[in-house]
């Protein structure tokens, strides 16, 4: 809707200023009772009636918009949970849903149609009175001043002003369409980052080693405590698992390394140097990350590869497929790095997983940040991830958080989660 600001609202209202001003001035210089007749009724149909019009559509405007969300939304949430709907035989009811949706969507609709077709017969009422005036008194001009063809021009001339006047009306009844939607960005666009980064950020350390000193965090100012005065040392190439059940807050910590959040009390530092005094897209380029869901993007194998290191050329792309375990699967696809993923791409499980892993090691970061890496996968995918998981960490910063002891054999510590806090570790040794 805030496209139409330029074309459709703007422009026309300048475009009707100034061809008023010249068409009122030019009738002015041949007859001034015709230029009064002619400003009157341009302020009724450049003004008056917009005003009006814009006043009555004002509501149908914003719910319209309203509604539109709404229906989106719903269109997605039925389109992404199709597979949940289906098995529990609620697709006519979703379905129901939507067609009542539209059926509102277009009521809104139709209301506004019927204020734009009123809007359009008042502008082209007041255009063909004003040709009458016109003729009426021009006609008792004509044995003066006024020649024949001055009258013709100037008639000419008014149906011109007015055609270029009526879309003003239209795009004035679209104001209030355009303002809600103004008024939603906007909201958007003002939201306070979860994060501000400094306004001198220091440099990065050379380290990266990290410190978690008595850091309590929840989500806002209402919600419960995730994490509380929570104490934790990583030091470089170490690497550790936290274990806890869902919902204890492993992910949470997972977030705060990455600064998606800050802490409400204590502070993380890196190398030495606060979370906060750093750069926070200078910090996320020293930790990768590997999720439980392995999110593959709308486009080719290489452009979802690149996500980790856009300027990587193609030994450096087939190196991090080989690494990954990829090598004969790419080798098996026609288009080889072109081929499309995303939606409706043939790509398993355990291959969207093993593409994440090789944005891991192509990424080469010093930290490594790992979220229940190998949840849904079948045993044998599991223990191949975990290998060559700890092929490709090794001499890095390792930070697991699982639910299940897989992959511990090759942790130099391990750390129970519970209420929020590390109550107990165990030291694990390969064997």
């Amino acid at each position: 809707a805030l496209d139409a600001v330029y074309l459709k609202i703007l422009l026309p209202i300048i475009i009707v200023l100034v061809a008023a001003l010249g068409v009122i001035w030019l009738t002015g210089l041949i007859s001034c009772q015709l230029a009064l007749i002619l400003t009157l009724t341009v302020l009724l149909a450049a003004l008056l009636s917009p005003w009006i019009f814009n006043r009555l559509g004002r509501k149908p405007a914003q719910r319209e918009v309203l509604i539109n969300q709404q229906f989106k939304v719903a269109l997605l949430d039925f389109l992404q949970s199709m597979e949940d709907i289906k098995s529990y035989r609620l697709v006519e009811r979703f379905k129901q849903s939507l067609v009542n949706q539209t059926e509102q969507l277009l009521e809104v609709q139709y209301k506004s149609q019927q204020l734009t077709a009123l809007s359009s017969a008042f502008v082209l009422f007041l255009a063909h009175a004003t040709v009458l005036l016109f003729l009426y008194f021009g006609v008792q001009a004509l044995a003066d001043d006024l020649t024949g063809p001055q009258l013709a021009l100037l008639i000419f001339t008014v149906i011109a002003l007015f055609e270029w006047i009526l879309p003003v009306n239209i795009a004035m009844q679209m104001l209030g369409k355009t303002i809600e939607s103004a008024r939603r960005v906007k909201g958007m666009a003002e939201l306070s980052p979860a994060v501000a980064a400094p306004a001198s950020p220091e440099t990065l350390p050379m380290q990266n080693d990290i410190q978690i000193e008595d850091v309590s965090f929840r989500y806002n100012d209402v919600s419960p405590w995730v994490l509380q005065h929570l104490n934790l040392a990583i030091p470089a190439s170490r690497r550790i698992a936290i274990m806890g059940a869902s919902g204890e807050g492993k992910t949470s910590i997972l977030s705060l390394l990455l600064r998606y959040f800050d802490p409400q009390q204590g502070q993380i530092t890196l190398g030495g140097k606060p979370y906060r005094q750093l750069d926070p897209d200078q910090l996320m380029t020293r930790f990768s990350l590997l999720l439980q869901h392995s999110h593959l993007l709308l486009g080719s194998l290489r452009d979802n590869l690149r996500i980790a290191k856009p300027d990587a050329d193609e030994a450096q792309l087939h190196q991090a497929l080989q690494q990954a375990g990829l090598a004969r699967w790419l080798a098996m696809l026609p288009e080889g790095l072109d081929t499309w993923l995303g939606h409706g791409a043939r790509v398993s499980g355990g291959e969207a997983r093993r593409i994440t892993l090789a944005r891991v090691y192509l990424k080469n970061a010093p930290v490594v940040l790992l979220d229940e890496p190998t949840e849904g996968l079948d045993g044998e995918t599991e223990k191949w991830v975990l290998q060559q998981l700890e092929v490709i960490t090794r001499g890095k910063t390792v930070v697991m958080v699982t639910h299940k002891s897989a992959g511990f054999y090759w942790m130099d510590n391990v750390y129970q989660l519970s209420e929020g806090r590390l109550v107990q570790h165990h030291f694990y040794t390969e064997g």
